[in-house]
């Protein structure tokens, strides 16, 4: 079994995610309306997701499928794409702590506020 995050870390990182999340602009919040979206966005955009594609008949259906799919009541928490007649759906990862270890956690954290940083501008600071 992987080692626990600790408190401190998690306490850190949902503090920093909000304070950033606080720093978008007008426009931005209309993408990231919460920082829970802004959150599964970044997770997302560094590679800590899952994906189910879906092979529709025509790409109209694909469309179809695609805005059911953006209606869902998490549809701010996903990224949907289509490609062809191919819907491909982007859920993700949970950073609960049953869900996500000490390791992948820090990564995915230092991860999505990297993310955050370039999006409101942020430079990070070198010691």
């Amino acid at each position: 079994m992987s080692e626990e995050r600790s408190r401190q870390s998690h306490d850190h990182y949902f503090a920093a995610l909000t304070e950033r999340w606080k720093s978008l602009s007008n426009i931005q919040r209309l993408e990231y309306p919460t920082v829970e979206a802004l959150r599964h966005r970044a997770l997302i955009k560094a590679g800590y997701y899952d994906v189910v594609e879906y092979k529709m008949p025509s790409v109209r259906d694909a469309y179809v499928l695609a805005g059911v799919l953006a209606n869902n009541d998490k549809a701010d928490c996903t990224v949907i794409e289509i490609v062809g007649g191919t819907v491909i759906h982007y859920t993700a990862k949970s950073q609960a702590y049953k869900a996500m270890g000490k390791t992948i956690f820090e990564k995915s954290k230092d991860a999505v506020l990297s993310i955050c940083d370039e999006l409101i501008g942020n430079t990070p600071k070198l010691d």
